[in-house]
């Protein structure tokens, strides 16, 4: 495979022969075409004429091909950004290029996808990929197992990172710290275990992986840690799609202002729109959050907007009032 490169010399417009024919080697800066070569009986090798061909992800990969031969294998990098991965649009875009222009390379023949990536946010490209059963997802924590020195009240690791601020606040040296966990290192890596035991530096003032990976998680906040090295973003908030007929479809059969069996919790609201009206409910909650509807009305406000101010919120407070 890399032979016939280095008789190239780094010149690959010219012609280059062997036994009497054309390797037809080419390398160029988005293409390597390897050699087109044969083994003593004749038969072409393995690698003979393949090519690696690489692309960015709005470049022109519809009907992408070599010659004849369309692609067997493709690698897929990191497609999303944090702005396209927080963007729902963005990540339909992405699935859409992936299911009807990249699933589709391969033609006829049999294509294999290979996709390595990082999940930024819930509900991403990642996320939705590694949700999807027709790809095989394999995720690799940096943490497998945290230390249970942890979920003591006043740890070690909590003391350590006493130490730990303080040496960053102050530009001072790891040694402080670093002795601290030489001192209790059996203690406090209890129970941990790491993807990779060597993901380390002496020269930064770490002894093990589980140190350095400690030090990176306080550093950069649980939220980031979670996805950058847990592949597994924290949700911190969530989407609901309400409508009126979903709410209808909530009523409860019962009589209204009546808390069904089995419900616990009663929350009440009011959603005002003073140039309009105001709708009340009340929603009653059974311990695994499911819930009712026990009241659902529309007030009429039309309260006029161009009163001052002391006379409209008195209006507001009369109409609230006949609510009540």
């Amino acid at each position: 495979m890399c032979f016939p490169f280095q008789v190239c010399n780094g010149s690959y417009r010219r012609r280059q022969l062997y036994k009497g024919q054309s390797t037809e080697i080419q390398k160029t800066a988005n293409n390597i075409t390897f050699a087109r070569l044969q083994d003593a009986s004749g038969n072409e090798l393995s690698t003979s004429a393949s090519t690696i061909a690489v692309r960015g992800i709005s470049g022109g990969l519809r009907g992408m091909k070599h010659g004849t031969l369309r692609p067997s294998c493709i690698l897929l990098d990191d497609l999303q950004t944090s702005e396209t991965a927080e963007s729902p649009e963005q990540v339909e875009k992405l699935l859409s290029l992936i299911r009807k222009d990249i699933m589709n390379l391969g033609g006829k023949e049999r294509l294999s996808i290979l996709q390595t990536a990082t999940p930024i946010c819930p509900d991403d490209l990642v996320e939705k990929l590694k949700n999807d059963i027709s790809w095989k997802t394999t995720i690799y924590k940096a943490i497998e197992k945290f230390p249970k020195d942890l979920k003591e009240k006043d740890s070690l690791w909590a003391q350590y990172f006493k130490l730990f601020d303080a040496e960053q606040i102050t530009g001072s040296s790891h040694s402080e710290s670093l002795d601290f966990y030489k001192k209790h290192q059996a203690q406090m890596d209890e129970g941990c275990e790491v993807f990779n035991p060597y993901r380390f530096s002496a020269k930064d003032g770490h002894i093990s992986a589980i140190q350095k990976m400690m030090e990176i998680q306080h550093t950069i906040g649980n939220a980031a840690f979670q996805s950058e090295y847990q592949m597994s973003p924290v949700k911190h908030s969530y989407s609901i799609d309400i409508s009126p007929s979903k709410v209808v479809a909530k009523i409860s059969k019962d009589k209204l202002l009546e808390v069904p069996d089995g419900h616990v919790f009663v929350a009440g609201a009011i959603d005002l729109n003073t140039s309009y009206a105001a709708t009340a409910l009340l929603m009653a909650f059974k311990p695994d959050t499911t819930s009712q509807v026990i009241w659902h009305e529309t007030f009429d406000m039309n309260v006029d907007q161009k009163l001052p101010d002391m006379a409209y919120n008195s209006a507001v407070h009369d109409k609230l009032l006949k609510i009540c």
